[in-house]
């Protein structure tokens, strides 16, 4: 087998010279680990599609009629190797794979470019490349830009889908929300290990929709999936491979020196006009639930506590008195026809007046109503409200509007079929959106909302995919979908706008982290943070890390209203680290007037408090003041950085309920402002006063501790290891004196 090795400013990399197959990946801060796991079966590229039968089929060049690989290089090291295969399949589909790179290069880059040559063209699904696997080693770690960020070791490795065909098909089985750009937010995969880890990203401006995920293949290597779908004879990026040295934040700061390149990332949260002045004041998300408790259980008649709704100011006003307001209400499960039932959804329950009458008295206060939605999915039916709309559904135009599976039957979304049937919409079919947009219109105007989260279940502002032959679009999955929900998000903003009229101003917002294409086109995003040392009981936040946060918290404010955190610390711990990691922190008001503590990522039965009130209350009350005084640059408008190495934090352990639990006293992150000041905000969420050691270079010239409990009190820290104290429940954030600047006194 001949070989052929080349060189990047990082790597170096050896290609078979028959197939074209990558063998080798070294780094050359670690050149004695091999980073790839090489077979001689391996693929280079794969093509799938749908054949006459509307079956998906996906062929290689393992099957091809020839292959040809050439080395060409050039001055100064630079050099392209090109990979032709003719005949996929046996088919008249002929794929093209090159890699470049040289000195001056940080990564390889792989492009591909298909030739569909077959009579009246194949129904191209996706192309797969580049194809590489990985040896699972102790101690290794998969980074996963999916729901807010996941890093996936030990068994959760284990547990990985398998590598087969289906993984890469957009059918009813595999959800319709968990592609790119959707529940899935960024472009890339990395693996961390003990000397050095692998980074894959596709470089696309563009956003066209991609299947990323690891796979487990049947010998035991781990896969970086990438599959770019739609038809592959547009596809006009690259894929960049490199090595690198660290954990999931050397990885995430490699991928976010590209994004922050790109139109998405072109203003800065601090420079955008578009966000409403009152959300970055930091009102504290309030979730109601106007109708039943939990979702897939009912009941779903209305809670007396809530409905008329002025009967929840009271409560309110008293959570404003002790955390020192403004609050964000969110009003859910106020629908009509039960819970989450759209489009036949209004009147609400209780009425609109009564509705509307609400939001006029939360803005008399100050504060601003929001709600939360279905997106582009058609409901027919409620378990627990006895509703059937299927007659609504068929009067309507549904099934018009309704994705078509690969098999051009109607979409049936299976995760809520056995409480509330549904059926995804098509973005590109204007009845779609035109009942939408009417909605949205009425939720504006007719009831007052000032924020709106459309965009619930839209997961992370996807499309949901289409296979229809009759609709106005391609009739695969492909970049027409990023399209749809451009020009869509841009739609619902200006009709919200239009509805609210001149003096009010309308946040629309999507739920989990956004998918980065669409940054620009919302104002907010509702992601449920796990916190760190802590398991989530859902298979969605498996390995959850703050990786969105990291990435692109300085574009876009998040909420935290729901999330997860171990009982009987619940809410007070939840809130602390959604302060250190710059989210809005919140809860649930429960009919008794305190905030859910149950470990959940939304809804849980109302039952008396299982932790003292006071606690949780203290944590939001010091950390919204931190937030809206000295850590606003941070914690508002800043990036989040490298973590602080910090001493002396213990950790608190306890059983409750049957599990048992590890979980720092003090949680932290480090923080830059716009104007590069680096910040260091602690919470101690126990009830122990704390102190903890920051040993960290970026610290060592010391600067001010400012400290959020009854009180905001501020004091110089000396040069050196700075030694930071925290009252219990209390929040803090400490400011690095920068280079020149005098060791002021504090004010």
């Amino acid at each position: 087998m001949s070989r052929l090795v080349v060189e990047t400013a990082a790597d170096r990399l050896t290609f078979d010279g028959a197939s074209g197959r990558l063998i080798s990946v070294r780094h050359g801060a670690s050149p004695r680990t091999e980073l790839i796991a090489a077979r001689a079966g391996d693929p280079v590229v794969e093509v799938g599609f749908l054949d006459e039968a509307r079956v998906f089929r996906s062929v290689d060049d393992r099957t091809a009629d020839a292959v040809r690989v050439r080395l060409e290089r050039a001055d100064r090291g630079a050099w392209r190797l090109t990979t032709s295969v003719k005949g996929l399949g046996g088919l008249a589909l002929d794929a093209t794979v090159t890699v470049r790179g040289g000195p001056a290069d940080r990564s390889a880059r792989w492009s591909v470019a298909v030739d569909d040559r077959t009579p009246g063209r194949l129904r191209l699904t996706h192309v797969a490349f580049p194809w590489l696997a990985l040896p699972v080693r102790r101690r290794m770690a998969i980074v996963r830009p999916f729901g807010a960020g996941q890093l996936l070791r030990g068994d959760l490795l284990d547990a990985l889908e398998p590598d087969t065909p289906e993984a890469f098909q957009l059918r009813p089985e595999s959800f319709d929300c968990l592609h790119y750009p959707g529940y899935t937010f960024a472009q890339f995969l990395a693996s961390c290990g003990a000397s050095a880890g692998l980074m894959v990203m596709a470089l696309d401006a563009s956003g066209r929709p991609k299947v990323i995920k690891p796979l487990a293949t049947a010998d035991g290597r781990i896969r970086l999936g990438f599959a770019h779908l739609g038809d592959p004879a547009d596809l006009d990026h690259d894929v960049a491979i490199g090595g690198f040295v660290g954990d999931w934040e050397d990885a995430a700061g490699l991928y976010r020196d590209w994004a922050m390149t790109q139109p998405w990332a072109s203003r800065p949260l601090a420079a955008r006009r578009d966000i409403p002045a009152w959300l970055l004041d930091s009102p504290m998300p309030v979730v109601i639930r106007a109708a039943g408790v939990v979702d897939d259980s009912g009941p779903a008649t209305p809670n007396e506590a809530f409905v008329p709704y002025a009967r929840s100011l009271p409560a309110l006003d008293a959570l404003a008195e002790a955390t020192g307001g403004p609050l964000m209400p969110i009003l859910m499960a106020w629908e009509r026809e039960g819970p989450w039932v759209y489009p036949e959804a209004l009147p609400p329950v209780g009425g609109s007046a009564s509705f509307a009458a609400f939001t006029v008295a939360a803005r008399d206060r100050g504060w601003h109503v929001g709600t939360f939605c279905d997106g582009t999915r058609w409901v027919v039916g409620h378990a627990f409200a006895g509703y059937d709309g299927h007659t609504h559904f068929e009067a309507a135009g549904g099934p018009a509007t309704t994705s078509r599976t690969h098999t051009d039957e109607l979409w049936q979304e299976n995760w809520d079929a056995s409480w509330r049937p549904s059926y995804p919409g098509c973005l590109a079919v204007p009845r779609t959106r035109e009942i939408a947009l009417d909605y949205v219109a009425s939720l504006a105007g007719d009831l007052g909302l000032d924020m709106i989260q459309f965009f619930d279940q839209n997961l992370g502002g996807c499309t949901f995919p289409c296979y229809a032959d009759d609709h106005p679009h391609p009739s695969v999955p492909g970049p027409w979908m990023t399209a749809a929900m451009s020009a869509f998000m841009a739609d619902v903003t200006t009709t919200a706008a239009r509805a609210a009229g001149p003096g009010r101003t309308t946040a629309i917002s999507v739920e989990s982290a956004p998918a980065e294409v669409h940054l620009g086109s919302i104002a907010l995003c509702d992601i449920r943070a796990v916190v760190d040392g802590h398991d989530a009981a859902d298979p969605l936040w498996d390995g959850a890390i703050p990786l969105f946060h990291f990435l692109y918290h300085e574009l876009l404010p998040i909420q935290g209203g729901f999330g997860w955190a171990p009982e009987p610390h619940h809410v007070a711990l939840r809130n602390a680290w959604n302060i250190v990691i710059g989210a809005l922190p919140g809860g649930v008001l429960t009919p008794s007037g305190h905030l859910l503590d149950r470990d959940t990522v939304n809804w849980a039965p109302w039952d008396e408090p299982v932790e003292d009130p006071a606690a949780g209350l203290a944590v939001l009350r010091s950390g919204l003041a931190l937030r809206r005084g000295p850590g606003r640059e941070h914690l508002v408008f800043g990036r989040m950085e490298r973590t602080a190495s910090v001493d002396g934090i213990e950790t608190e352990r306890w059983t409750h309920d049957g599990r048992d639990h590890a979980i720092p006293a003090v949680v932290h992150r480090a923080w830059m402002a716009p104007d590069g000041t680096i910040g260091l905000v602690a919470a101690n969420w126990t009830a122990t006063a704390r102190a903890v050691v920051v040993d960290d270079p970026r610290f060592v010239r010391g600067g001010r501790w400012t400290v959020s409990a009854e009180t905001i009190r501020a004091s110089v820290v000396a040069p050196g290891p700075a030694v930071l104290r925290l009252p219990p429940h209390a929040c803090g954030v400490f400011l690095v004196t920068r280079s020149g600047d005098a060791h002021a006194e504090p004010r």
